[in-house]
């Protein structure tokens, strides 16, 4: 048993130390868009996301814990379109919906297992989106938007996430990773796919 148990503890010794010399870190810029999904909300308001393409710049940083698999976890900052409307009353007993125009802002925490072979890697995880504002772009003829609570009032939301992606060695230590992506938000309907490459130093 103290045999036993002194092989595995060396094992994940030497397994960490060979993971510590097998880190990359960088930088990633890539472009991605939502899948259009129109949604009610209540009687008086509903919204449209839009399928426009939007830039997220983000960081990178992955562990390997053999030649061919490892753990990636980012930190992506991420935008996407919605067209929000809301029921206005008018005399003598109807309404009209008006349209307001909003981007949201989030902060995305993707993690996941990585497994890499000669030709590319396939990525497999969640994501953790972290709601940071919004904002209304265009004005509407009654005024700015005063809530948004009832088209996002979650903080946080959780999904997830599976890309493939090709490392292109510029340099001894420089890899270039182009990666493309499909993303699933799990507690409210969105999908995000797109593109990205990443800069990375290896050590």
């Amino acid at each position: 048993m103290r045999t036993m148990l002194f092989i595995l503890i060396s094992g994940c010794l030497c397994c960490t130390a060979f993971a510590q010399h097998k880190y990359e870190v960088g930088l990633s810029m890539g472009m991605q868009r939502t899948t259009a999904h129109y949604e009610e909300h209540d009687h008086s308001a509903s919204s449209f996301t839009r399928t426009v393409w939007l830039t997220h710049p983000g960081l990178a940083f992955e562990m390997r814990f053999s030649r061919r698999s490892g753990v990636g976890v980012g930190m992506n900052f991420r935008k996407a379109k919605r067209l929000a409307y809301i029921a206005i009353p008018t005399p003598p007993n109807s309404v009209e919906w008006v349209e307001f125009d909003v981007t949201e802002k989030f902060l995305s925490f993707p993690l996941t297992y990585k497994y890499t072979s000669k030709l590319f890697s396939l990525s497999a995880g969640i994501t953790v989106d972290h709601f940071l504002s919004w904002k209304e772009d265009r004005r509407s003829g009654y005024g700015p938007l005063q809530n948004y609570d009832r088209f996002l009032d979650q903080e946080w939301s959780s999904g997830l996430i599976a890309s493939i992606s090709k490392k292109i060695s510029l340099h001894k230590n420089l890899i270039l990773e182009p990666v493309v992506y499909y993303n699933e938000i799990l507690d409210y309907k969105r999908r995000y796919y797109g593109g990205a490459v990443q800069i990375k130093w290896a050590f």
